[in-house]
């Protein structure tokens, strides 16, 4: 297999979150220009919408960051021996 299918090492989970705020702030301000662009709109009702939209979970692609964590928490706890402090 060549290595984009089987790759040496599995990605960092601070290099997953990096990606995806990334992508969330690519997003924000493609929406943010979007809105803004309809007549009569106030800016701030943006940002107002942004907030509930993240606070309701409805922004982040939260399945493939909780999956990468607990991906991480697993591979700790393997190089732990299966056992992991809190």
């Amino acid at each position: 297999m060549d290595e984009i299918q089987n790759p040496a090492r599995t990605p960092d989970i601070a290099d997953l979150t990096a990606l995806v705020e990334e992508i969330i702030a690519y997003w924000k301000e493609l929406g943010r220009t979007r809105f803004n662009a309809q007549p009569g709109v106030d800016p701030d009702d943006f940002e107002r919408l942004w907030l509930l939209l993240k606070t309701l979970g409805r922004v982040a692609p939260s399945q493939v960051v909780s999956r990468a964590k607990m991906r991480a928490e697993i591979e700790n706890t393997a190089a732990d021996g299966g056992v992991r402090a809190r």
